[in-house]
C-alpha cells in the first residue's frame, strides 16, 4: 500500500509503518487514505503506529497540499478509523512529530516517544489552521493552557516537556522505545477484548471529537476561501 508498509507480530500486534523515510513520512492524500483503512482493516486488539527512517511524520506533504489543498477528509478519516477500532492504537515516535504528523498522534489511544522527539504545530507560522480533531484532543490531553501555547506560538516542544504535560505516557532512548512500546502492546493484548472495546467506547463518548471536526472543516473551508497558502518553500 502507497505510503505504509504492514505487520504481525507473533503475540498478535498489529504495525503499521509510515514509510516515506525520503520525504520524512510526509502525509499526501494517498497515504492518510491507505492508513485509515489499514487501521479499520485490523483485527488485532492492539496496532501500533511508527515511522520509517529519521523521523515519525514531519507533516502534510507540502508539495502535494500547495498544488492541491490539503485533502482534509482524508485526516479526519484516520482520526475516526482509531475512534471506532475496538482495539488500541498506540503511537512509537520518534524524531520529528510535527504539523499533521502531530495531527495523527493526537488521534492514537496512548503515545510513547524516544528522546530524541521534537512535537510541534507550525501551522500558525504558515498562515494555516490545525485540523484532525487537534482543537478538541490537544486540550484534552494537555490541558487548555498548554494547547494553546503550542498551537498560537508554533513553536517546538521536546520529548520531556511532552512528557511532563501529558503529550507522552512516557519516553525512552531510542535503543529502548522498541521493547517498551512491545511491553505495553503485549499488556493490552493480554487484556480481555471485551474490556478493552467497552471501556475505550466508554472514553470515546465521554470526550467525543465529532464536533471538532465539524468545526475545522469550516475553519479550513474558509482558509480556502480567503486564497490564503501555504509557503512550500520552507523546510
Amino acid at each position: 500500500m502507497r505510503g505504509i508498509t504492514t505487520d504481525r507480530t507473533d503475540d498478535g500486534v498489529r504495525t503499521i509503518a509510515l514509510d516515506r523515510p525520503e520525504k520524512l513520512n510526509a502525509l499526501d492524500a494517498a497515504t492518510l487514505r491507505n492508513l485509515a483503512s489499514a487501521v479499520a482493516d485490523a483485527d488485532e486488539q492492539v496496532v501500533v503506529v511508527e515511522g520509517r527512517g529519521r523521523a515519525f511524520c514531519a507533516g502534510a506533504d507540502l508539495e502535494e497540499a500547495g498544488e492541491e489543498g490539503e485533502d482534509i477528509d482524508a485526516y479526519q478519516d484516520v482520526t475516526r478509523a482509531v475512534r471506532r477500532h475496538s482495539g488500541v492504537v498506540v503511537g512509537k515516535l520518534h524524531g520529528h512529530v510535527i504539523g499533521g504528523g502531530l495531527e495523527l498522534a493526537l488521534a492514537f489511544d496512548l503515545r510513547y516517544a524516544a528522546a530524541d522527539t521534537t512535537f510541534q504545530f507550525p501551522e500558525v507560522t504558515l498562515g494555516a489552521v490545525v485540523s484532525n480533531g487537534a482543537t478538541r484532543l490537544l486540550p484534552l490531553v494537555v490541558g487548555d493552557g498548554f494547547a494553546r501555547e503550542m498551537v498560537l506560538t508554533g513553536r517546538p516542544v521536546d520529548a520531556e516537556e511532552a512528557l511532563d504535560h501529558g503529550l507522552v505516557a512516557a519516553v525512552h532512548s531510542a535503543e529502548d522505545l522498541d521493547e517498551a512500546v512491545a511491553d505495553v502492546a503485549r499488556r493490552i493484548a493480554d487484556n480481555p477484548a471485551v474490556g478493552v472495546a467497552l471501556n475505550k467506547r466508554g472514553l470515546n463518548r465521554a470526550f467525543p471529537v465529532e464536533n471538532a471536526l465539524a468545526v475545522e472543516r469550516d475553519l479550513h473551508r474558509e482558509h480556502e476561501a480567503r486564497g490564503a497558502s501555504v509557503d512550500t518553500s520552507l523546510d
